[in-house]
């Protein structure tokens, strides 16, 4: 939340101010430790139905991928955040200098990036903004089926509840979200695809390296 706000030094006017909303937010931290394996499997068949739901071009076992994977990577990120509070008082620790992320661009910056390894076919990820540029903005990654509109897609927002991934249609959330087109976010998303490009290049240059080797050795072979 309010990625303005990491840019710059932190008012210290505001520091009592967002000290005292944290108090009132309802976000739940994760505990230390792992929770059971079975204590995941109802979010994560959860969400991969509603992934799977979006269009039936999705792919049931790519939708089962991003739900794991976004179910696992929030838990994983609230640990190496130190989360230990409500969300707006994790904002408040970073911008006083006590932890060093944990804001909910972070959030969506860090849960895209392992989203992004998954190499998706039949759905597609997209950076969520609401309120861009005010003290009220929010980010979340939104989840769609491939060439579906961003309407269409579903907010996944693990900042909100402390690493406990929530998620929502696009349309069903409070949050007035939109598809963020700033230069920051586009390069975030461009990362994936160019390192996917770059490693169909290096396997097709690999591929043809090797036929070229087999002609020439058969052709000596002769």
């Amino acid at each position: 939340m309010w990625r303005l706000w990491s840019r710059q030094a932190f008012p210290c006017r505001w520091c009592w101010l967002v000290f005292s909303l944290s108090l009132a937010s309802c976000a739940t931290p994760v505990k230390d430790g792992a929770r059971p394996t079975s204590a995941l499997l109802a979010p994560v068949d959860a969400l991969g139905d509603e992934v799977a739901a979006l269009s039936p071009s999705v792919q049931r076992k790519e939708a089962r991928e991003v739900a794991a994977c976004a179910v696992s990577t929030s838990r994983k990120l609230a640990l190496d955040y130190r989360v230990s509070g409500p969300a707006l008082f994790q904002n408040f620790l970073v911008n006083v200098g006590m932890r060093e992320r944990g804001l909910c661009y972070q959030w969506t910056e860090d849960l895209l990036a392992e989203l992004q390894k998954l190499k998706l076919s039949s759905v597609e990820l997209d950076w969520g903004v609401a309120r861009a540029g005010t003290l009220r903005e929010h980010n979340c990654v939104v989840v769609k089926a491939k060439k579906a509109s961003f309407e269409e897609g579903l907010v996944l927002d693990p900042w909100r509840r402390g690493g406990r991934l929530f998620w929502t249609q696009v349309e069903d959330d409070h949050y007035p979200w939109r598809k963020d087109e700033s230069r920051y976010a586009r390069a975030r998303l461009a990362r994936a695809t160019s390192a996917r490009l770059g490693s169909e290049r290096a396997m097709q240059t690999a591929n043809s390296a090797n036929g070229k080797s087999r002609a020439l050795a058969g052709a000596t072979s002769r």
